[in-house]
């Protein structure tokens, strides 16, 4: 795609690693909650549910918040990463995290298998990261194809950071959607989760 295409494929490893930690979230919960018996621990502790999600959620944004970083710098380097810019990508890839995040979650509660929960997620992420247009633009596929493409979040967090960093490739109308979209998944997982969590195996 040449130089201009760069942003676009750094924006993409951006999400897969957000995409990819939050919903790997589900294979730790799986095997907390079947395996170990760790979470059942946790739980009949003082330690309140809600810290517990809080944990799980915020040592893994830690983690990939180091991952993200010399993609960061790179386009910083390509010139494309100011200030105002910073906040622009860093918010979708916040919200990116969070909805995958939550339906990790709401995987974790609802499978009770570890490998089927490690396969799941597995086939989850082909699906989320790299067969849609995140990598890829969204101009490269069929006009049919694209507004179906756009429901899933990581497509939409790919059109709202590529349009943040100026990519050619993308459609501005779908910016709108793209933030409608994000926002939405995270809420519906949550009260998928919500309404589902089992905080111990009966």
């Amino acid at each position: 795609g040449g130089m201009s295409m760069i942003s676009l494929g750094v924006a993409g490893a951006m999400i897969s690693m957000v995409a990819m930690s939050g919903m790997f979230v589900s294979q730790d919960i799986i095997f907390n909650r079947i395996f170990t018996k760790h979470q059942d621990i946790l739980v009949a502790s003082p330690v309140e549910p809600i810290s517990y999600l809080l944990g799980m959620a915020v040592s893994n944004l830690l983690s990939v918040g180091v991952g993200v970083l010399p993609y960061a710098v790179l386009l910083y380097l390509q010139g494309k990463l100011t200030l105002d810019v910073a906040f622009a990508v860093l918010i979708p890839l916040l919200i990116c995290y969070i909805s995958n995040l939550m339906f990790g979650f709401y995987l974790g509660t609802v499978v009770n298998d570890v490998k089927t929960g490690n396969a799941l997620g597995n086939i989850m992420i082909l699906g989320l990261i790299y067969l849609p247009p995140v990598y890829y633009p969204i101009t490269s596929l069929p006009e049919f194809l694209r507004m179906p493409c756009l429901i899933i979040p990581t497509v939409s967090a790919s059109q709202i950071i590529g349009h943040a960093l100026g990519s050619p490739t993308v459609v501005a109308d779908y910016v709108p959607i793209a933030w409608l979209i994000l926002i939405l998944s995270s809420l519906i997982f949550g009260v998928l989760t919500i309404k589902n969590v089992r905080w111990r195996e009966k």
